[in-house]
């Protein structure tokens, strides 16, 4: 990144630009799924603490956390990836 600063050339490749995208989707989707699992996780500690540890074990919480990261990639539907599929058709 650094040598970016004093490159002439400062642009990227456009599949860099599209798969850059990709993951910022990613992510970004999975960052709202996992504040709903901490909320509900808070949830179950408020309403219940003394079967808090039976209700989220470690076993749960890995499955939530494996959940939230695959329904973020499963959620790059058309919104997501529509302008990088489109500009790569019109290329």
């Amino acid at each position: 990144m650094l040598v970016d600063l004093f490159a002439k050339n400062r642009s990227i490749p456009f599949l860099g630009c599209a798969l850059q995208f990709l993951v910022f989707c990613i992510f970004t989707d999975s960052e709202c799924l996992l504040l709903a699992v901490m909320a509900y996780d808070r949830y179950k500690a408020i309403s219940n603490p003394l079967l808090y540890t039976v209700s989220m074990s470690s076993r749960v919480c890995s499955l939530l956390m494996a959940g939230v990261y695959l329904v973020g990639m499963g959620m790059l539907d058309t919104h997501d990836i529509s302008l990088p599929l489109m500009l790569l058709w019109l290329k």
